[in-house]
């Protein structure tokens, strides 16, 4: 637990120290109030951009050797220990600015579109807002909004405030997220018998939950916070909140619609669990109406978005495709499809909702062509809860693939290697349409 801190406190403060790729809307402009409190803390941070990449890699790999010893040993340690020891990575990593992506700055534009020009943020593209302070750190500039109604709906809450304020606003709402999912998740595996420290810890201890969900300032963990917050209503009997909870998760994040039909087969009232998703889903849609016309995210753009090292292109390579084409792409939703309908049958059957919405959820990871590292929190919670040891070997198998492609000197190293998967005609036509909408 304290390699994991450690690693943690020296990614905030390498972040911190100057602008540079770990935190890209630094490159954008770097105002005092974006660098946050832990800047200028280590003036000796190397210059070397590819020394800098080295060390990142490395401290990401020992931070995950430290999270797998974490969790082996986490029944010798107390909940409250491990609680603190999370609780301390995802304060520090909070304080920094954010790690990696400028996705804190395209939530935060989005949602001041429509309360500050007027724009809706489903139907207008970005560029439409440059005016905006928030539009210079952000980089989707002709990408209509692909987040759920909800969630936007909060970042408009944020709309009356400075920049630097909503900023720090955001980032502490998902600090306080990333604290609610490992409490839920204690909570959880306490009421399911299973041990809540190792729990805790193989959720909230993951590097890539930890620096790139946390430290990148994303908004999984305030959907995975609703979804474990109704599947704890679900095992307390109170079906209807729970339901009306996961709609409310899917509207966050389109993502939690694949585990909602899992749930419901494995819940002890399913009536009632019906009930409640489709209370909280009308309520959901009546907000969009009322909010945004009716018009929803725009999944469809950002779901043919690829990326060169994801699973689904190195497939297409492998069969001949030149990468993920039309073809391929459409065969892994028929794939995902029907694999999520036998999952829901066997859940149907075997009431094990929990293991069944880990399979679920790694199967959605595998099959997106841009899986991103901090995705592995869909996966990690409901892997640490079940009773069978295939979950937690398929989340963390996740966490070592996600992290191996996703490292800062994964890519220059395979370009000096000479493997360019991105290097085909299909690759291209994936690279012309990713800069399409980032122009």
């Amino acid at each position: 637990m304290t390699g994991v801190l450690t690693g943690a406190l020296g990614v905030a403060l390498a972040a911190a120290e100057r602008p540079s790729f770990l935190a890209p809307p630094r490159l954008h402009g770097d105002a005092p109030w974006l660098a946050g409190p832990l800047a200028g803390l280590w003036p000796r941070l190397t210059h070397t951009v590819g020394s800098l990449r080295w060390d990142l890699t490395l401290t990401l790999l020992a931070m995950t050797a430290c999270w797998l010893l974490a969790v082996a040993t986490a029944p010798r340690m107390r909940l409250p220990a491990v609680f603190t020891a999370a609780g301390l990575s995802v304060l520090v990593l909070t304080l920094a600015p954010p790690f990696s992506l400028t996705d804190t700055f395209n939530y935060l534009h989005y949602g001041r579109m429509q309360p500050l020009f007027g724009l809706n943020p489903y139907t207008a593209l970005p560029v439409q807002a440059a005016a905006d302070p928030a539009y210079a750190y952000s980089t989707w500039h002709h990408l209509p909004s692909p987040y759920g109604p909800l969630f936007t709906l909060f970042t408009e809450t944020l709309a009356p405030f400075s920049l630097a304020t909503a900023y720090w606003i955001l980032k502490a709402v998902v600090g306080v997220a990333a604290l609610a999912v490992a409490a839920l998740t204690a909570a959880l595996a306490r009421a399911l018998g299973r041990d809540a420290a190792r729990a805790v810890a193989f959720v909230a201890l993951n590097p890539l939950v930890l620096v790139y969900g946390v430290g990148g300032v994303h908004n999984d963990v305030l959907f995975m916070a609703l979804l474990l917050g109704g599947a704890l209503l679900m095992v307390h009997r109170r079906e209807v909140l729970g339901g009306s909870a996961w709609a409310a998760a899917a509207a966050v994040k389109l993502t939690a619609g694949l585990a909602i039909p899992i749930l419901v087969a494995g819940s002890g009232r399913r009536g009632r669990t019906v009930a409640g998703v489709a209370a909280g889903g009308a309520a959901m849609l009546l907000m969009t109406w009322l909010a945004f016309h009716g018009h929803l995210p725009n999944d469809d753009d950002q779901a043919r978005l690829v990326a060169s090292l994801s699973l689904p292109n190195l497939l297409g390579l492998a069969a001949g495709h030149g990468g993920l084409d039309a073809q391929v792409r459409g065969e892994l939703d028929v794939a995902l499809v029907l694999l999520t309908i036998g999952l829901v049958i066997w859940t149907w059957k075997t009431r094990d909702w929990v293991t069944a919405t880990a399979w679920g959820l790694a199967l959605l990871v595998l099959t997106l062509g841009w899986a991103m590292p901090w995705y592995v929190l869909w996966v990690l919670p409901f892997a640490a809860l079940s009773r069978r040891a295939g979950p937690r070997a398929i989340a963390i198998a996740l966490s070592v693939f996600l992290l191996a492609i996703w490292a800062p000197a994964t890519a220059p190293a395979l370009h000096r290697l000479g493997a360019r998967p991105g290097a085909t005609a299909v690759g291209r036509d994936n690279a012309r349409f990713l800069h399409k909408l980032l122009r």
